[in-house]
């Protein structure tokens, strides 16, 4: 990415082919020190703020893609918050999405098949 300013545009996709609304933010790249600009290496993500149980995934081509099974949450409001990790070990700013998990999903139908930014 070149340096300066950034937007971040995140949506979340069902099995069934639903998709959330788009969550957006801003993020700054900058010149770093010693060794140029760092690459985005990786991406963490979680479920409804529960930090110790986040999952990571590696950025490829600076595209992150990830699936996690939304029929273990119980029906309702739920959220997925992310951060991507850079070279030099520094982390993004925290973004987070809201989905609503519905009834018919206890059924185990409720994969999240994919998420773009």
């Amino acid at each position: 990415m070149i340096v300066g300013m950034h937007n971040l545009s995140l949506h979340v996709q069902d099995s069934e082919g639903n998709w959330s609304g788009i969550v957006k933010s801003s993020f700054l790249v900058f010149n770093a020190e010693n060794g140029g600009i760092p690459s985005l290496t990786s991406c963490e993500y979680w479920i409804d703020g529960v930090y110790d149980q986040r999952k990571t995934t590696v950025v490829s081509n600076g595209k992150v893609a990830f699936a996690f099974d939304a029929s273990t949450l119980v029906p309702g409001m739920h959220n997925i918050c992310c951060r991507v990790l850079d070279s030099n070990g520094n982390a993004s700013g925290i973004i987070c999405a809201y989905f609503f998990v519905r009834p018919e999903w206890e059924n185990g139908t409720g994969k999240v098949v994919s998420c773009e930014y």
